[in-house]
């Protein structure tokens, strides 16, 4: 007669989903860990949350130390440990700041999304020749119709918490801010953006969502 595997009890805060148990064999890698707690609580309607496990990782909650993504959970947990899934944050480029609020632009096509993590942002293709290469955070290159999209697209930026985008070309870009709108030409003169509405990219047929996660 079989058993079934042993496997570890484990307590994981997944943003404002707190104490959340899982169960999880020893032998698994933290990376795995966290593929299967993004695949699960993308469909909890966390639109926010992306599909790269290396874009997060798993800390302990009682210090905040980071695991060792190359080391089986079960090497480095006991039963009943509590973790914290959190968000790998790239350095600052020279003149930007952290946003007030966690901004995210998901892509709807493909649902890839990202996360914006410094402001003033670009969104567009990189231009390494450009003394402002470092402050693309949305770069649109490799999807099927990214090569329709200007270097420099647009940009989002915050003052006095709120956000804003503008164009930075002539390539057309449109904001539909709430349901049953128009689109609003997006130019250099700066539109205010909320949660929930869609950037479209016209001619590339890119259409980004904004989301914003209250921390």
């Amino acid at each position: 007669m079989s058993t079934a595997p042993h496997r570890l009890q484990l307590f994981v805060d997944v943003f404002h989903e707190k104490n959340q148990r899982a169960l999880v064999l020893p032998e698994i890698r933290p990376q795995a860990f966290i593929q299967a707690i993004l695949q699960e609580f993308r469909q909890a309607r966390m639109e926010f949350l992306g599909d790269d496990p290396d874009a997060y990782q798993l800390v302990r909650a009682d210090d905040e130390t980071p695991l060792n993504p190359e080391i089986p959970l079960g090497e480095q947990l006991q039963q009943d440990d509590h973790l914290i899934l959190v968000e790998r944050m790239a350095p600052l480029p020279p003149g930007a700041q952290r946003p007030s609020r966690a901004l995210y632009l998901r892509e709807l096509a493909t649902n890839h999304v990202f996360r914006v993590q410094w402001v003033p942002a670009i969104i567009g293709r990189p231009d390494p020749s450009r003394p402002d290469d470092a402050l693309l955070a949305v770069n649109l290159r490799h999807f099927e119709t990214g090569l329709r999209v200007s270097r420099r697209h647009a940009q989002i930026f915050e003052q006095d918490e709120t956000f804003y985008i503008k164009s930075l070309s002539q390539n057309p870009t449109s904001l539909v801010q709430g349901e049953d709108t128009k689109p609003i030409p997006v130019t250099s003169t700066p539109l205010p953006i909320h949660h929930g509405d869609l950037i479209i990219l016209d001619r590339s047929n890119i259409t980004l969502k904004v989301l914003f996660r209250d921390t």
